[in-house]
């Protein structure tokens, strides 16, 4: 079972625990007390509450075993002619589930400021048009520049979120062939190189040549200029490069089985194709790599 299981007797001691149980909680567990395995204020509060109610009692606790754990933990009581026998404690692992909801709310954040500062940019330059600076031909013309430059980018906001719902809605099609990947770069390099100038940084290339990927080429190239464009955000000096090359092996665990499964998708010189974005800025916090 992907669920640990633990079962007590009505005083709490532990009659039976299956192989989850113990990765979450250790060896050994059998005929210790529930509040001997774990010292976990909510978890002792769930088992208290069902045992008084005597009804199923759920809730959520955090335990750290090599590194933190989020659980969904259910208890309910066992029950035979109003005596009570035991009790039975259910641990789902919810970790990436939490994890996504944090990035989710993230994600919502960060959305609603992106949104927020285009939309009051095309506000401000309106009303100050309307309040006469129309009339003044220099600088009405830059003040309308600037508010076609934020609705463009509100328009691109929403396409990335129109296309991130598609992809969990699994509305996403494909347009699967061979992509120059130098080629899809340096159209990123072309988009992005006034926004790079104006910060004082410089775009690099180190592509190796002919290489080939079977890839959608519009995805491609939104991917490499969602990476370039966040290099572009977070770096104050220096410069941004995308570089790729061909690779005999992919650097991941279960490399075979992937191999095996994609093995339509190879440069036919090399098995896959590494790509990467870098920057000279801070980069990314530990606790969020």
């Amino acid at each position: 079972m992907e669920e640990g299981v633990i079962v007590t007797d009505p005083k709490g001691n532990v009659t039976m625990a299956n192989r989850k149980a113990e990765e979450l909680f250790g060896k050994e567990l059998l005929e210790k007390r529930v509040v001997e395995i774990s010292r976990n204020p909510e978890l002792h509060r769930i088992i208290e509450e069902g045992s008084e109610k005597g009804e199923t009692v759920a809730g959520e606790i955090t335990i750290a075993v090599q590194h933190p754990i989020s659980l969904s933990v259910t208890m309910t009581p066992l029950i035979r002619n109003t005596e009570r026998l035991g009790s039975v404690i259910v641990f789902h692992e919810i970790t990436l589930l939490k994890k996504l909801e944090t990035m989710r709310i993230d994600f919502v954040a960060n959305v609603s400021h992106e949104l927020k500062t285009p939309l009051t940019a095309i506000k401000g330059f309106a009303e100050t048009l309307k309040e006469g600076a129309i009339n003044d031909k220099e600088h009405a013309a830059r003040f309308v520049d600037i508010i076609k430059e934020n609705a463009d980018r509100l328009s691109r906001l929403v396409e990335d979120l129109l296309t991130l719902s598609n992809i969990e809605l699994g509305k996403v099609s494909f347009d699967i062939r061979d992509v120059d990947v130098e080629e899809a770069a340096r159209i990123v390099i072309s988009t992005l190189e006034p926004k790079a100038k104006a910060k004082g940084l410089s775009l690099e290339l180190d592509i190796e040549k002919g290489v080939l990927a079977l890839s959608d080429k519009d995805r491609l190239a939104q991917i490499l200029l969602n990476l370039v464009d966040n290099g572009i955000k977070f770096t104050e000096k220096g410069s941004v490069k995308i570089q790729a090359r061909s690779i005999s092996e992919f650097g991941i665990r279960n490399s075979e089985l992937i191999e095996e499964k994609y093995s339509a998708i190879r440069n036919p010189q090399s098995a896959f194709i590494e790509i990467c974005v870098t920057d000279t800025g801070p980069g990314i916090p530990p606790k969020d790599g």
